[in-house]
């Protein structure tokens, strides 16, 4: 006796593949401006995630920093003076240099005033 096999395809068809890659297509669309970095609605520059967080990290650097000198000069209670330096503060160099433009944050001396020299970054 002859036995006669039959057999089933296992596979996708050509709309299945085509769907998953047209849902494939529109995910990618949507993070590019994310991930990638674009304009918005009114033409300006969206921040990466990676730059976004290295401004934050700035700005927290420069928080702790402020917050450093107000503590240097409350606890020379004669004088309340400013720091020579940011050097004189005792905090370890990576806080004092901005993580994006990896330069030292600049300081005043007469007035204790701490800022960031690169663009984009808050002065307060």
């Amino acid at each position: 006796m002859l036995s006669i096999r039959t057999h089933s395809q296992r596979g996708n068809t050509l709309i299945e593949i085509l769907v998953v890659i047209a849902i494939l297509a529109v995910l990618g669309g949507m993070s590019y401006n994310y991930l990638i970095g674009g304009k918005n609605k009114n033409g300006e520059k969206v921040k990466t995630p990676m730059e976004a967080g290295k401004s934050t990290a700035c700005l927290m650097n420069l928080e702790q920093v402020r917050l450093g000198i107000k503590n240097f000069k409350l606890a020379d209670t004669d004088n309340e003076k400013n720091p020579e330096s940011l050097a004189d503060l005792k905090f370890p160099r990576e806080s004092l240099i901005c993580p994006d433009s990896k330069q030292e944050y600049l300081y005043d001396k007469t007035t204790g005033e701490a800022h960031c020299s690169t663009k984009g970054h808050e002065k307060n």
